[in-house]
């Protein structure tokens, strides 16, 4: 028996709350939400994209030096 996959998710970008791996029982869709302001990344459809491509987008923050230059 395999165990399933663990994500990590970095927290909020917005609030810093955790985030989880949702799925829309509505659309069989998958989406990452945070728990504490409902900030979701796209979905992803089960036939389709992988789950990890939306971890990696919630994962993604700005490079440093493009938010220095954002805030000049």
């Amino acid at each position: 028996m395999t165990d399933a996959p663990t994500f990590e998710f970095k927290p909020c970008p917005f609030c810093g709350g955790d985030a989880d791996m949702f799925l829309d029982e509505e659309t069989g869709w998958h989406f990452v939400a945070c728990n504490a302001c409902g900030a979701t990344s796209g979905g992803c459809d089960p036939e389709g994209e992988e789950y990890a491509t939306r971890i990696t987008e919630w994962n993604r923050r700005p490079e440093a030096a493009a938010l220095a230059i954002a805030h000049a």
